[in-house]
């Protein structure tokens, strides 16, 4: 149906409309009529209407029994919502990140207080000055096994530490690989194990 005529056309239904600036394109815009312009009966280039997002156009076509398009508030209900989301991963996130740093605080404080501040590895010791250097290494790599007695923990300082765990990165690396020391079976086949024979024979 063609929106030429004004009685065809009322506020509510959709409609595809040709803008001013489309008019040499002859680009549609789909649109749900708020009003029409237009107060003659009918228009050789389609009664004019504006549409509920703010569109002036002229009706180029009229859509019936066809549902109607989501309108802006809806699709801004939809991205306030998904910023809310958002929101709350970040909340959780920072959250989870200040009880880790709680828990870390707390350990850390309890292994100082049950050991000598002494590298286990490297051996350097620490002063009041310098034991910001000296961190808690977990002999299972579980930051929340934290037995009371210290027994899963061990005073490394951030060098060692660090080389601790690139290690254990380089050890999963090469899981399932058999080392480099270890040796397959040995060779029975010797191809010239008659060469000397059938030398001497001649």
């Amino acid at each position: 149906m063609n929106g030429k005529n004004r009685s065809n056309i009322k506020p509510g239904i959709q409609v595809a409309v040709v803008r001013k600036q489309d008019q040499g394109s002859g680009r549609l815009t789909r649109g749900i009529v708020k009003e029409i312009l237009t107060h003659s009966a009918t228009h050789p280039h389609g009664i004019k209407v504006r549409l509920t997002d703010g569109q002036v156009g002229r009706v180029q076509e009229i859509f019936q029994n066809q549902p109607a398009p989501k309108q802006e508030p809806e699709v801004l209900m939809e991205t306030k919502k998904n910023k809310l989301d958002g929101k709350k991963i970040d909340q959780a996130v920072a959250a989870a990140r200040r009880k880790m740093e709680q828990l870390e605080k707390t350990y850390r404080e309890k292994a100082l207080q049950l050991f000598p501040w002494v590298c286990a590895r490297c051996a350097r010791e620490f002063t009041n000055k310098n034991v910001h250097q000296l961190t808690v290494h977990h002999r299972d790599s579980d930051h929340t096994n934290n037995p009371a007695d210290g027994s899963n923990w061990e005073l490394l300082c951030i060098y060692c530490h660090d080389n601790e765990h690139s290690r254990d990165l380089d050890q999963g690396r090469s899981d399932g690989l058999a080392p480099a020391t270890e040796k397959g079976p040995a060779a029975t086949y010797k191809p010239f194990a008659g060469l000397k024979d059938l030398l001497n024979k001649k």
